[in-house]
């Protein structure tokens, strides 16, 4: 086997982050009861997110290592890069600020999740990844962010029929479940029936 270059440790690195994150996911994932006997319950779709996580770990590791003992890419690769230090090499073309950003946007989903329960996280946190990405339009963002969060919410809790836990200090369940929102809807001028 060909010596390992610099960029195919990161890449092998990159791959088994995945891959344990994965599996910690895939463990996660089977902690979670069902109260039937079905064999597609409230655990299949995040095993299957976990296992396609740990699928694309594999992956990037197979494409390093075919990269690597890929001798004319390796020294073409190597001689681009020959006048650089190695320890800069692996994050050269890296953006840690979103990265950074992506990973702050996690923990705060879970404060968030907590606090204000799944719907109204979610569209906050939709809203904030897409302006670290880099979209500054606020139509956009709206649209987008608000799109998403009912799509997740439908999948998840209408499709597959998974209970949307309160937040600690505001229940979205109960604020439209208001008596008053229902004689508010009521008194709405109907529409012409068809």
């Amino acid at each position: 086997m060909p010596k390992l270059r610099y960029r195919t440790k990161v890449d092998l690195c990159v791959a088994a982050g995945t891959i344990a994150i994965g599996a910690f996911f895939l463990y996660q994932a089977s902690l979670i009861s069902t109260l039937s006997d079905h064999a597609v319950g409230p655990s299949a779709g995040p095993a299957f997110l976990a296992l396609s996580m740990m699928g694309m770990g594999a992956l990037i590791a197979v494409l390093a290592l075919t990269y690597n003992s890929n001798r004319a890419a390796a020294e073409a690769s190597d001689a681009l890069h020959a006048n650089e230090p190695e320890e800069e090499f692996g994050f050269r073309d890296a953006d840690l600020k979103r990265v950074i950003a992506v990973v702050a946007l996690g923990f705060l989903y879970i404060v968030l999740f907590h606090a204000l329960g799944y719907l109204i996280s979610t569209l906050a946190i939709a809203a904030m990844t897409l302006w670290a990405f880099g979209n500054r339009r606020l139509g956009r963002i709206l649209v987008l962010a608000t799109a998403g969060a009912f799509a997740y919410d439908h999948v998840f809790m209408a499709l597959m029929g998974l209970h949307d836990p309160a937040g600690a200090y505001f229940d979205l369940e109960a604020f439209l479940a208001n008596p008053s929102w229902d004689e508010l809807v009521r008194k709405l001028p109907k529409g012409p029936t068809l």
